[in-house]
């Protein structure tokens, strides 16, 4: 079954954190990745599977700068797939959850 999208048109309202991530978990990986919000805001919407260019016209950000940020936050973590990226935040998460059991 196929996972509805709100259309490219509908502005993103309160920051949402992707997936089964606590919004404190998401802003813990944010930091550990050193995003910027705005980088944070692509990010977010990658993981939930947006396109750049579904990413470009719900941030009304032209697609090149899309594609600069994606490019940038991929090539500091030497990584070259979405795929990629989604499996390291996930592993970054539970690095944290982790670290946060032992302390």
């Amino acid at each position: 079954m196929a996972r509805s999208r709100p259309p490219a048109t509908t502005r993103v309202t309160a920051p949402q954190p992707p997936f089964p991530l606590s919004a404190e978990l998401w802003q813990a990986v944010v930091a550990e990745l050193e995003l910027s919000p705005q980088q944070e805001r692509v990010a977010r919407l990658l993981l939930l599977g947006y396109g750049a260019k579904e990413i470009a016209d719900r941030l009304n950000l032209a697609l090149s700068t899309i594609q600069t940020y994606l490019t940038r936050m991929f090539h500091r973590l030497k990584i070259s797939k979405r795929m990629q990226f989604a499996t390291h935040v996930m592993s970054l998460a539970v690095q944290i959850v982790q670290s946060q059991q032992v302390s």
